[in-house]
């Protein structure tokens, strides 16, 4: 797996300027496979643009740097770089990335009310998630129930609470997509379709994602458009 290996960095040059360090790897030019090191240097102090996009990786992780146009002041030489550790390094990369995901997603706030105490809300958009589950589930959980305590099945509430979860995660994966950090006004509504002999318990949670911004001391918490 052929890779550009950084051996020398010029430190008032540009490539310094822009992050690149002696020991960094060269993933990639502007989103595409690197040519060989006079091509990819030659390009980089020619490109009708001012600036190019150079994926290096560092540590065992990617970085996306931006480069300047014009001479890099670098020495760049070609190596093979261990495929195991170009995987190790691709599998940092998307636990990084789901672990980000997971830190934005815990951040969204999901409230019954229409608004937020102590803060500004601009409203986005209506959003909604939804769930179905075939009503058969709720059967073969009746078939083998052993935990009815009082006429309450554990079982069949899990399922109902796995459902309502499970909903209300996808409602804020919509209110990420649009950049929101809070979901106001969310209401879940069970319902059954039936038809043709089959049976579904439908739930929908819906919402408004909205932006927030603390308020300042005295003012009204009233969203705007």
């Amino acid at each position: 797996m052929r890779r550009l290996r950084v051996d020398e960095v010029d430190a008032d040059g540009l490539a310094a300027l822009a992050g690149v360090q002696a020991g960094d790897y060269l993933d990639s030019y502007n989103g595409a496979p690197l040519p060989d090191v006079e091509t990819l240097l030659y390009e980089i102090e020619h490109a009708p643009g001012d600036e190019n996009g150079l994926r290096i990786i560092r540590e065992e992780a990617f970085l996306d740097l931006i480069c300047p146009q014009g001479r890099l002041s670098l020495t760049l030489s070609e190596v093979e770089l261990d495929p195991d550790a170009y995987q190790r390094v691709l599998y940092s990369a998307s636990t990084r990335e789901e672990r980000e995901q997971a830190r934005r997603l815990a951040a969204i706030t999901l409230t019954t009310t229409p608004q937020l105490e102590g803060y500004r809300c601009e409203v986005i958009e209506i959003i909604s998630a939804e769930c179905v589950y075939g009503m058969h589930i709720f059967r073969d959980l009746a078939a083998a129930i052993t935990d009815v305590v009082g006429g309450r099945s554990r079982s069949v509430q899990k399922v109902l609470r796995d459902a309502r979860q499970t909903c209300l995660e996808e409602l804020r994966m919509e209110a990420l997509k649009l950049e929101a950090d809070a979901v106001v006004g969310v209401d879940l509504d069970y319902s059954e379709l039936s038809g043709g002999g089959k049976s579904m318990l439908f739930l929908v949670a819906s919402g408004t994602a909205v932006r927030t911004t603390p308020l300042e001391p005295g003012e009204g918490a009233r969203g705007r458009r």
